[in-house]
């Protein structure tokens, strides 16, 4: 009878750990065995991402210096199919060409906690034109169109986007605003850390909680954090029909734990994360490879690790005081400045790639529990 109760601890402890991987599903795509010209709805991403073109635009594979990519070009945007809710870890090498990163408006980003668009339009009736405007990615807000005042002009109608400029990384946060379409772009742009040039492959990562905090990384070492709090803002003159609900504030930190902007009446899904990639000009061109995407509970334990990862600590006599978004600081990112205001105009598999430190996990403490069983029924014996 001890024996079989022993025994039968031992399964439940290998159910338990089984369950635990079982809550992490990974996809990954490295387009090595797509071929040149391939849209991406010809690859394995779409069983999980859709694309749209809607005018001249490309979202396909082509050679680059050390393999393959997805190159975005012109009108173009992809995404997943649904929001993700919950816990997710999402990470992908970045490259664009000169015109993308010192054209005037950033048309070019990568987003996350956006809505789906197709629940989300607007009028833009500017100059009298009765004009439906489905917001997706790689559409203009229009605010500098409509003279707007609280923000700049900026693509997509919510969430975070992040865009490779030629001094940093262009970090933009989508915002309600009384006028124009009620959609307005606050831009901070944060310097990149040595060795780290827009035109050449870096890596960026999203960590997101589900909840309340998105950790953004480059090449695997904390940039930024946002830090998301009044859940379940709602603004009547959406016709809200999805039911989307929205931050009411956000606060974005870098590395160190300075604040660089805080934003108010934001357009950051608070339910929900739908990711996407967008351009909108052709000159521009964007380039994406090793795309990794985990979702579920355990997700970023299961990417990152248990302990989260620390930057050197900084002289505090090198920052200056906050400012709100819409003015400038100097306040010192991971290894340099950031700039808070108006800006002018491969494969599929799931369980693996991230999921190998939580295997080798699993697989050990089996292995001991097994050898402690081991020993108990042998001692039992003699």
């Amino acid at each position: 009878m001890k024996k079989i109760k022993l025994l039968s601890a031992v399964v439940a402890l290998v159910m338990a750990f089984t369950m635990s991987a079982a809550a992490v599903e990974t996809l990954s795509y490295d387009f090595e065995s797509d071929y040149v010209g391939d849209n991406a709805s010809f690859t394995s991403m779409s069983t999980f991402w859709v694309e749209t073109i809607p005018d001249v635009g490309t979202c396909c594979v082509q050679e680059v210096e050390n393999g393959k990519a997805l190159q975005f070009s012109g009108y173009s945007e992809l995404k997943t199919c649904d929001a993700i809710e919950g816990e997710y870890a999402f990470s992908m090498d970045v490259m664009v060409n000169e015109h993308a990163a010192t054209t005037a408006m950033a048309n070019h980003g990568i987003f996350v906690r956006g809505v789906l668009p197709e629940h989300y339009v607007k009028n833009n009736n500017f100059n009298g034109n009765d004009w439906p405007l489905q917001m997706n990615y790689y559409e203009s807000d229009f605010y500098a169109v409509w003279e707007g005042e609280h923000g700049s002009q900026g693509l997509g109608g919510a969430g975070i986007s992040v865009a490779a400029d030629d001094e940093g990384l262009l970090i933009t946060v989508k915002i309600y605003t009384e006028d124009a379409m009620n959609i307005a772009s606050k831009h901070t742009v944060v310097p990149y850390p040595d060795g780290v040039f827009y035109d050449e492959f870096f890596n960026l990562a999203f960590y997101d909680n589900g909840t309340d905090k998105i950790d953004i990384y480059v090449n695997n070492k904390p940039f930024v954090t946002f830090e998301l709090s009044e859940a379940g803002v709602v603004y009547d003159v959406d016709g809200n029909v999805a039911g989307d609900e929205y931050f009411g504030k956000a606060v974005l930190k870098d590395a160190y734990g300075t604040e660089l902007a805080s934003f108010e009446n934001t357009r950051i899904n608070s339910k929900s994360s739908q990711l996407a990639f967008a351009t909108r000009e052709v000159p521009s061109k964007l380039f994406i490879d090793n795309i990794n995407l985990v979702t579920g509970e355990g997700a970023i334990a299961s990417v990152r690790g248990e302990n989260e990862p620390t930057v050197e600590t900084k002289d505090t006599a090198d920052t200056n005081a906050p400012a709100e978004s819409g003015a400038d600081t100097s306040a010192t990112a991971p290894e340099s400045g950031a700039t808070t205001g108006d800006v002018t105009d491969g494969d599929s598999a799931a369980g693996e790639g991230g999921n190998t430190g939580l295997i080798i996990g699993i697989v050990v403490a089996v292995v001991a529990v097994i050898a402690v069983v081991a020993v108990i029924l042998t001692k039992k014996k003699k």
